[in-house]
């Protein structure tokens, strides 16, 4: 259903399936039911636009999907919030635009190969990976989906306790930004007294942060995956 509104969420599917194939013991076993995951995915996929088109009618249908598509990634929305790219895009000139908006547009997705490549044992790490990818070049990011990142990085004990200090740093300093984000917000856009370089300099200290637990978290991963191989090779 995410997928259906946005298309990054399209991703989720890697890790689903790796964590399915995970499940059976068999070579043949594990083909088929990634096999049988992603068909099922796009059979639903089908369904719901098929769904979409009959509602809105055939001539309207591409429309419906730009609009949808268009709001995730083509940054209309430039109202102030915790990303960065709002700041950017109000400060671009209009001829660079459409430039900027490919650009930042298939950022996220180039990240996805390299994690995929080195987190393919650990589909739960995989998909936190790509929830924080997500927040950080989401046109308008929430609290919402800050709490559900790191509601997914509990699912990963054995790389949390593997996390360094500068972790811990981030965590305890987030709400910092959180709240005087708030506080400009207010008085930039309420009582007129602020301007948007206090939200942007909030916003850039938010997202600093989040970078470092991500990068934090991708790390241990790492390391927890190479005292794993070592175990292994000493073992054989």
């Amino acid at each position: 259903l995410a997928s259906y509104m946005e298309i990054f969420p399209c991703v989720y599917i890697i890790p689903i399936a790796l964590l399915l194939r995970s499940g059976v013991k068999n070579e043949q076993g594990k083909k088929q039911a990634m096999i049988a995951c992603i068909a099922f995915f796009i059979l639903w996929s089908i369904c719901l636009q098929f769904l979409s088109a009959s509602l809105v009618g055939s001539k309207n249908w591409p429309a419906v999907m730009m609009k949808t598509y268009g709001y995730s990634h083509g940054f209309v929305d430039s109202s102030p919030n915790l990303g960065l790219l709002w700041y950017f895009f109000i400060q671009t000139f209009g001829r660079f635009r459409l430039y900027y908006i490919i650009v930042f547009a298939g950022l996220p997705y180039i990240f996805i190969s390299p994690i995929c490549a080195r987190l393919h044992r650990y589909p739960f790490e995989m998909s936190t990976a790509f929830a924080f990818l997500w927040v950080l070049h989401k046109p308008v990011p929430t609290i919402y989906d800050v709490f559900i990142t790191f509601t997914l990085v509990l699912l990963s004990p054995r790389s949390v306790i593997r996390m360094g200090n500068a972790c811990l740093v981030a965590v305890v300093s987030l709400i910092v930004p959180i709240v005087l984000f708030i506080m400009d917000y207010w008085m930039w856009l309420e009582t007129g007294v602020g301007n948007a370089n206090y939200m942007f300099f909030q916003c850039l200290a938010f997202n600093v942060f989040y970078a470092t637990i991500l990068l934090e978290f991708v790390v241990a991963s790492l390391q927890r995956d190479k005292a794993l191989r070592l175990t292994e090779k000493e073992t054989k």
